[in-house]
């Protein structure tokens, strides 16, 4: 344990001392990969599906501020949409005109889940992410998780139904738009996610709040398993078991990357609570005390060898 808190400290150390760096680095690797899937999966428009676009994009995004970099993949986005009509891109514009204003008004500063989202839904641990905002910043920012829950699940609607959009039987305007909203309100199990994702960050902060032992552990496996039992009883309920098994195991890797969040964040020592009283003209005030897990990096000690020299 005290090697891994000692990794642990020398690896905050590290990123504090080149934070500038790491947080560059951070945002290309994520807007890379953003685009990359942008450019692959809904690659509907030929005059913007060119490789040299993604890598530049990403680029320029690593020196941006997150919010605005997230803008600039929306409109990557919109452009690969257009290839399905203007009907399409409309859609897409307002979902993701709601997607920032919930953004703004209830997790200013978490812009980046909106680009995460979608790329955790590729890779299967979506699940991870409504526990760990509900740990760090409350309910409140669960809610671009949500929003990029819905942003997957219409481009993984348009990408399985791209006839609906390209067919000589869809030429009527009316029709396509039609259409492009009903894979957003009859999507039934997006809304099951939607609403197991906003149940679970809730429970989960609501509990890590608390002054009881082991807070943060506790709302992990609470969360993890309401999370995962609600979706499976809405499966249930709504007649498909699709997906299950990915579920079941995206929710163990998500399960590990909640714990990895509560060893480096909130990693605390209850062998030495402490409980502190003291008063002011007003009140009297009861203080509990629980130190976190710290460990210092063993020095490097240099021991020089050699003969004295002779007067």
């Amino acid at each position: 344990m005290n090697k891994l808190l000692e990794m642990k400290t020398n690896l905050i150390g590290f990123v504090e001392k080149n934070e500038a760096l790491a947080k560059a680095i951070s945002r290309f690797v994520l807007m890379l990969t953003a685009y990359l899937l942008v450019f692959f999966l809904l690659g509907f428009y030929a005059k913007v599906h060119k490789p040299v676009l993604p890598v530049a994009f990403a680029v320029i995004s690593a020196f941006l501020p997150v919010g605005i970099g997230t803008m600039l993949l929306s409109a990557f986005l919109l452009l690969n949409l257009y290839g399905l009509g203007i009907e399409v891109t409309a859609v897409a514009a307002a979902l993701l005109l709601l997607c920032y204003i919930l953004y703004f008004r209830f997790a200013p500063g978490k812009g980046y889940l909106l680009a995460m989202t979608p790329i955790a839904w590729m890779f299967r641990i979506p699940y991870a992410l409504p526990v760990t905002e509900g740990l760090i910043s409350g309910a409140g920012s669960a809610v671009p998780v949500m929003m990029g829950t819905v942003v997957y699940y219409f481009l993984k609607a348009l990408r399985a139904n791209p006839s609906l959009f390209v067919g000589e039987e869809s030429q009527n305007p009316l029709a396509r738009f039609s259409a492009v909203v009903k894979l957003i309100i009859d999507n039934k199990e997006m809304w099951l996610v939607v609403g197991a994702f906003m149940l679970t960050a809730l429970v989960v902060s609501v509990i890590r709040k608390t002054s009881i032992r082991n807070a943060w552990r506790l709302a992990i496996y609470v969360g993890v398993v309401i999370q995962t039992v609600t979706i499976l009883i809405g499966k249930l309920v709504l007649g498909s078991m699709d997906g299950v098994i990915g579920l079941m195991v995206g929710s163990v890797i998500s399960l590990g990357i909640d714990l990895v969040v509560e060893f480096f964040l909130f990693h605390l020592d209850y062998s030495r609570v402490e409980r502190v009283q003291f008063e002011d003209d007003y009140y009297y005030y009861y203080v509990k005390a629980v130190p976190k897990v710290t460990v210092r990096a063993q020095e490097k000690k240099v021991t020089t060898f050699g003969g004295q020299g002779n007067d």
